[in-house]
């Protein structure tokens, strides 16, 4: 705009000397006056529409918090890289209803940035401002691609999905259905800025663009992951770099996930995690009921009209009922019989004493279990069979004073043995609780899981309260939704011709938690 009154400047100087010189020459540049007002006067109209263009974003960014789209990390992020894009964008806008060149080049960084930090905090807020834009940001699809990382970088790793295409291809050869679950953890990571003379690392990084100062320092990565039901072998798909997400936030990644793999055409059938309440919120907004009285164990896929299981790991939801009992002390059962926690101390106590253990792995370890919470193995060998048959024989055949009405607690704690035994198998050819589930044991497993889901749902506090509803309830819901998710998986995939059998540890993070082990041996597989 300067440039334009400079040279009006200099052009009506020019005129005032030459007009009384030529009437022709002054009749030629009052046209190319002409055209610079009218140049000036466009410039002045554009720049008018670039402001206000800026306005109406940061008004449609507050809107979308306002209809809550996305989360307050979301929208920092947003303020953070739209500065300079508006006028990239109504350019675009502009050229859009023109078919012009600009409309068939490449989106600019700027935009990149902008629609893919959108699209990762809420897809139904990128699909909001994509109308309200005219169509001038890309297609959901097109933000997908722009996704891939080749260099290790965050993000959904291309050359993870280039050989899930490899497989599927091979699959489908043999006509086989690609059947795979889905799991995601987050690891904790160390807080730490470095610089390797390129590049800072340790911020906040979702994989989409390269992130400045003003972004916070990375506590954990966030890693999914997805394992062959029908064949042997796992693949980890993509990570991000997160200082804690809204469960908002982790659906959309989910989402965008499940998209991506059935792009290439895997099929997947569950989403595992474990039970923090950001992840009770994701798999809410995923669409899930965590509500047992209306308990819907599986969501819609975002792509197709099949239905995703969810499952909360078996293993975490053991821990964590372990945890609940040993911090109540009491629970009452629905014939109001006691099931206490001293009866395990008083086992561990006696076994000291006499310099023995009752053919059970009870030491000192599982008393003080708050000093080692995060192990499963003293969560499941406390809840063992092997346990509650030795407080059984301490009552029933030692008739010892201490263990008196006991029964309730041995009857917790096998209830929970079984289902973890259930939960957990892995080998075609065990027997009993720890067979794969299938259609000749169909009438052994499955009153087992009904009759675990009753007794479950009517476990109480001292208070009365129901478990299921309590402050611990992640747990005894969790073990719900196992139930319902497993009876689910089951009847679409084994009686729908899919599968001979589930081996529901297939369904189990530990695959995770291998890799995880494998990334801080620093030695990954």
């Amino acid at each position: 705009m300067k440039n334009i009154k400079i040279i009006l400047t200099q052009v009506l100087v020019t005129l005032l000397d030459k007009s009384k010189i030529n009437g022709d020459y002054f009749s030629d540049w009052k046209k190319k006056v002409h055209g610079l007002q009218k140049q000036l006067h466009l410039a002045k109209i554009k720049n008018k529409r670039v402001v206000e263009s800026k306005n109406e974003l940061k008004d449609l960014i507050q809107e979308l918090k306002s209809k809550r789209f996305f989360s307050d990390s979301g929208e920092e992020w947003l303020e953070s890289v739209c500065s300079g894009m508006p006028k990239d964008l109504f350019q675009r806008m502009r050229d859009k209803s023109r078919r012009g060149k600009l409309y068939r080049q490449k989106y600019s960084d700027q935009i990149k940035k902008f629609a893919l930090t959108l699209q990762f905090y809420s897809t139904k807020a990128y699909e909001y401002v994509r109308r309200s834009f005219n169509l001038a940001l890309p297609h959901v699809s097109v933000i997908r691609s722009w996704y891939g990382s080749i260099d290790g970088s965050p993000g959904f790793t291309t050359e993870a999905f280039e050989a899930l295409k490899c497989r599927v291809k091979e699959l489908k050869t043999i006509s086989r259905e690609p059947l795979c679950s889905l799991m995601m953890d987050e690891m904790s990571i160390r807080k730490q800025i470095e610089f390797d003379g390129k590049s800072y690392f340790g911020f906040v990084d979702l994989g989409i663009g390269e992130p400045d100062d003003s972004t916070q320092a990375a506590t954990e990565a966030l890693v999914l992951m997805v394992v062959s039901l029908n064949n042997n072998w796992k693949c980890p798909i993509g990570y991000f770099l997160t200082n804690g997400l809204s469960g908002k936030d982790k659906a959309n990644i989910v989402s965008i996930a499940l998209s991506k793999l059935d792009d290439i055409g895997v099929k997947v059938v569950s989403l595992t995690c474990d039970g923090p309440a950001s992840n009770m919120a994701m798999f809410r907004h995923l669409g899930v009921t965590l509500d047992p009285a209306s308990l819907q164990p599986f969501f819609q896929h975002p792509s197709n009209s099949t239905k995703v299981a969810a499952i909360l790991d078996i293993c975490h939801m053991i821990k964590l009922v372990r945890n609940a009992l040993a911090s109540y002390h009491v629970f009452i059962n629905q014939r109001g019989d006691k099931i206490c926690w001293r009866y395990i101390e008083e086992l561990h106590k006696i076994q000291e004493d006499e310099g023995f253990r009752a053919g059970n792995k009870l030491k000192k370890a599982h008393i003080q279990w708050d000093s080692a919470k995060m192990k499963v193995n003293l969560a499941m060998q406390t809840l063992s069979d092997s346990v509650a048959d030795a407080i059984e024989w301490c009552n029933t055949d030692l008739q010892l004073k201490q263990f008196q009405d006991s029964e309730a607690t041995c009857e917790f704690i096998r209830v929970f043995n079984v289902l973890t035994d259930i939960f957990n198998s892995r080998n075609p050819l065990a027997k009993f609780q720890k067979a794969p589930m299938s259609c000749n044991n169909y009438s052994f497993w499955r009153p087992l899981l009904e009759s675990g889901y009753q007794y479950i749902s009517h476990l109480k506090d001292l208070n009365g309260t129901l478990l299921t509803s309590g402050h611990r309830r992640t747990a005894f819901v969790g073990f719900l939704l196992g139930i319902r998710s497993f009876i689910h998986l089951f009847d679409s995939l084994v009686e729908g011709g899919y599968l001979k059998y589930l081996l529901l540890y297939k369904f189990s993070q530990d695959h995770l938690e291998l890799f995880f082990g494998a990334v801080r041996s620093g030695n990954p597989e």
